[in-house]
């Protein structure tokens, strides 16, 4: 969505590829810098961590790299969507970039309650950054910009008990998202290895053509096809992204909803060999 906003508003957009040996799907921090560096008329950085459809989180030692490059001038966005579901695979550790922002002014860094609170209907973000910088951000946004409903329903679900529920469904998928690897780690004809991280409430993986026993962007998209208009089960293909040839991306369900799918993912794999 950055890039259709940009192109809504006659921006131009610099893309810089993810890094994609070993399947990891991490930022080029020299390759953004290079760019920046050639390019002063760059103003805004968007990192997204953890990525979609990567999965992966982008370390905050890489995010220091950029904010602290002399090259740059302006500002580092981090859209942190998923970021509730990182804590498993990494315990212990700083994660959010919100960690960094008493030292770095020109740090955003974006939060929603679309995903680990399930309140994707109100469509409510925010962004945390410097004093100075909100209050500039304050002074710009359209008047009345958020419902008095909305911001009911948010101020509840911020509450230490629904923040409590939070954490335990969080908990739960996490917890669907280690069934589903080892179910898919099982189907050894039809999928690889994920791809990318596993930082999300989503697994990316490569659907194999039985054959080559090599990601196979036809099948997978004829996967996908099968699955939403014969199964009632919506994955996404993303087999045009960068070094994510055959995949498909599945969203962790509940424990029921994991069974169905692995069910009828079974039945489609049959048909489609």
């Amino acid at each position: 969505m950055y890039a259709v906003c940009a192109q809504i508003n006659d921006v131009e957009v610099i893309r810089i590829p993810q890094d994609t040996t070993g399947g990891r799907l991490t930022v080029q921090a020299d390759k953004v810098l290079e760019a920046t560096a050639n390019d002063s008329s760059i103003k805004l950085i968007f990192l997204c961590s953890p990525g979609n459809p990567t999965g992966a989180v982008v370390p905050l030692s890489t995010i220091q790299k950029i904010l602290e490059s002399p090259s740059f001038k302006g500002l580092v966005i981090v859209d942190e969507a998923y970021i509730d579901f990182t804590e498993a695979s990494h315990p212990g550790q700083p994660i959010s970039a919100t960690t960094l922002l008493p030292n770095y002014p020109n740090l955003v860094v974006l939060q929603t309650m679309s995903k680990s609170f399930g309140l994707a209907a109100i469509r409510l973000g925010f962004a945390l950054s410097s004093p100075e910088l909100n209050q500039i951000l304050s002074n710009t946004k359209a008047p009345y910009n958020i419902s008095a409903p909305t911001a009911l329903i948010a101020m509840q679900a911020l509450s230490e008990g629904s923040i409590t529920a939070m954490k335990e469904k969080v908990q739960k998928v996490i917890k669907g998202r280690t069934f589903l690897l080892d179910a898919f780690s099982k189907m050894t004809q039809d999928f690889g290895p994920y791809i990318g991280g596993l930082d999300a409430n989503f697994i990316m993986v490569p659907v194999l053509n039985r054959q080559t026993g090599k990601p196979d962007n036809e099948r997978a998209q004829k996967v996908y096809q099968a699955m939403a208009e014969t199964q009632g089960v919506v994955v996404r293909f993303r087999g045009k992204e960068l070094g994510c040839t055959g995949c498909l991306r599945v969203t962790v369900g509940t424990e029921e909803e994991n069974e169905v799918l692995l069910e009828r993912l079974s039945t489609v794999f049959e048909q489609i060999q």
